[in-house]
């Protein structure tokens, strides 16, 4: 193999002169889009870094590019800047050039791709996550929404509408519940969806999943006849492009502010619940208020004792939900939207008010 003899070439010129001919000695042959990918990550080091001669490029240098690259401000990224998989993947491009310079004789060995220190996911989440009251304004912004889903003649704000109380309640990515099927909905126990691990992610489990009353009814009111799926967004994936592109300008439209904006993903930023409303600073409840005289736990129904629950499967927690309705109380939300969110009743409600201490206890039914 002809070996490169200029001992000063910088990544650009070593890509210009011999990239071409040393990516076809390469089964398979690398893709266009991919090139210039590499194209790109080349004039990020050497507008962080220099235009440094390829010997003089070590680990050491490799990972104090990625310390760079990832503080460089983004304006184009929600966080404002890039995310450690962006960062990891233009460390790779770099490192895939210097294995074509060792492969032409330019270096002795290529170095190791470095160990990037990743951001918490945790703190990410929680600075994309939408309050309630966020997501009420994007719902009326989809109902403005125009036009209709091709032949499927589903309107599209009325699509969106249902797609965001969908994504809300399930907390699951937007390919996942774009590649839900109607089969996977359980007849036999209304109110329970099977998640199969395969649309989840590599690797992952399947799930059963509770849908509340305004998921259920989410996905009933866009059900159409010959559509196996339950989001017949047309020529999916193909045209998810467009999905994600009019989901946009639905968020421009919902006078969300500009450092709100966010996409997809903060409809499942908070994942403690399937229930549990995101809120950005969560009120601590007040302690209940200590009974009189210790006794048994009554039943709110029958007045008896609380007979133990049965077990629903892997549906949310009942703590969590008796917290994000307690937090909704302390928010001051009305009774009949609490009502609508949890799918719950009013007497429920009702004793939630009275451990609070929000209500006076109810009477005593007469016998």
């Amino acid at each position: 193999m002809p070996k490169v003899s200029d001992e000063g070439l910088s990544l650009a010129r070593f890509y210009r002169d011999h990239g071409e001919k040393m990516r076809s000695r390469q089964t398979p042959p690398r893709s266009p889009g991919t090139i210039q990918q590499d194209w790109v990550a080349i004039r990020l080091f050497e507008r962080m870094m220099g235009a440094l001669p390829i010997k003089e490029i070590t680990p050491s240098v490799l990972r104090e590019f990625g310390d760079v690259l990832g503080g460089d401000p983004f304006p184009r990224s929600p966080r404002g800047r890039r995310s450690a998989a962006t960062v990891a993947k233009v460390i790779g491009a770099i490192t895939y050039i210097l294995v074509l310079a060792e492969e032409a004789g330019v270096i002795a060995a290529a170095p190791r791709r470095p160990r990037l220190a990743r951001v918490a996911t945790s703190d990410a989440r929680g600075m994309d996550a939408w309050t309630w009251d966020e997501v009420e304004s994007l719902l009326a912004a989809c109902s403005r929404a125009r036009g209709v889903l091709g032949k499927t003649g589903i309107p599209a704000g009325v699509f969106f509408r249902s797609l965001v109380l969908f994504l809300w309640n399930t907390k699951l990515r937007v390919g996942t519940a774009m590649a839900l099927t109607w089969d996977l909905v359980d007849r036999d126990e209304p109110g329970y969806l099977s998640v199969p691990g395969k649309l989840i992610g590599p690797g992952k489990q399947d799930k059963r999943l509770f849908l509340s009353y305004p998921a259920r009814r989410a996905i009933d009111e866009i059900r159409r006849k010959n559509r196996p799926r339950l989001f017949p967004w047309p020529r999916w994936p193909a045209a998810k492009t467009h999905l994600y592109w009019r989901f946009g300008r639905i968020v421009r439209a919902s006078g969300l502010p500009q450092d709100r904006q966010f996409r997809f993903d903060a409809l499942r930023a908070d994942r403690r619940a399937d229930l549990t409303p995101v809120t950005a600073e969560p009120v601590q409840s007040p302690a209940p208020p200590a009974p009189a005289s210790p006794g048994p736990k009554l039943s709110v129904a029958s007045g008896g004792p609380d007979p133990k629950p049965a077990k629903r499967g892997r549906g949310p927690k009942k703590s969590q939900r008796i917290l994000s309705i307690e937090r909704a109380l302390q928010r001051g939300d009305q009774p009949d939207q609490i009502v609508q969110r949890f799918d719950i009743s009013v007497s429920y409600l009702r004793t939630i008010k009275c451990r609070l201490g929000l209500t006076k206890t109810p009477k005593a039914a007469k016998t």
